[in-house]
């Protein structure tokens, strides 16, 4: 049996350290493995390039103060199994989104990600013979929202069953929203029926708060200018999931929480923190 697989849209330095980080830190000596990961850049191919130049291998180092203590410590991460250009690579995205073990479609495109573009309204043609009237052709719509629904889209027409979705964008409220425009932009190519359908009842959208402080590369660290994808972070991290069930797959990690309501950390968040 094959072990579940995440799609993630983004590439940059805070799904490396957090989401992607977390992955290797439950699969490390479990065997009910929640990745591996294949992820998508949609500006520019410069990280998707260098993740699989290195086979999607790369280190993270924490660095910082827990527990009144000294933090400095290099994780290798190895959850990433690829990384595919939407420009040029498209249909490899949609082909991941058909695979019977994939088990959640995760994002972190920043707050400017959840909106629809007008180029993607009406017919799917832009003047652009090889487009034909499909949003899942081998041309990427433009906005994220769009993307997203062509790859549910490509899963639903495959008979696969629904997944999570999980926004990392620092918006509250985000899976709601996240939905709301995937919706929008159904009814903007004429997509209502089985489809919707499908999409509001069997995959499960999801509210969340993360924090992690995520500044870059190291200013100091032995594996500058050898590894391209280093990566610095905090020790610590915290991730609210909204949701009843116990089956979300980073629910064992000890950064996760999980609640039917999660205001009250967003509350916090913003008071306390922001």
């Amino acid at each position: 049996m094959l072990p579940p697989m995440i799609l993630q849209f983004g590439t940059g330095n805070f799904l490396r350290a957090f989401a992607d980080l977390f992955v290797e830190e439950l699969d490390r000596g479990n065997k009910t493995p929640i990745g591996p990961v294949v992820a998508v850049q949609s500006t520019g191919c410069e990280r998707a390039e260098a993740i699989h130049a290195a086979r999607g291998r790369y280190h993270v180092a924490v660095q910082g103060f827990q527990d009144g203590r000294v933090v400095d410590e290099t994780v290798r991460v190895n959850s990433l199994r690829e990384a595919f250009f939407a420009g040029t690579q498209w249909e490899e995205v949609l082909e991941t989104a058909r695979q019977p073990d994939l088990v959640a479609m995760l994002s972190n495109t920043t707050e400017a990600g959840l909106a629809l573009d007008e180029r993607d309204a009406g017919p799917w043609a832009l003047n652009t013979p090889s487009r034909v009237t499909d949003p899942a052709h081998s041309l990427a719509p433009h906005s994220f929202p769009a993307k997203l629904l062509a790859c549910l889209r490509a899963r639903f027409e495959a008979g696969q069953a629904g997944c999570w979705i999980v926004p990392c964008e620092l918006v509250e409220g985000n899976g709601d929203r996240l939905r709301a425009l995937v919706l929008q932009q159904a009814r903007l190519w004429n997509l209502e029926g089985d489809l919707t359908h499908w999409i509001e009842t069997e995959c499960r959208w999801v509210n969340t708060l993360v924090d992690r402080i995520v500044p870059g590369a190291p200013k100091s660290h032995p594996l500058l200018g050898v590894d391209p994808l280093l990566v610095s972070c905090e020790p610590f991290a915290f991730w609210a999931v909204e949701t009843t069930r116990d089956d979300f797959p980073f629910a064992r990690h000890q950064a996760v929480v999980i609640a039917p309501d999660i205001a009250p950390y967003t509350l916090r968040k913003v008071r306390v923190l922001n």
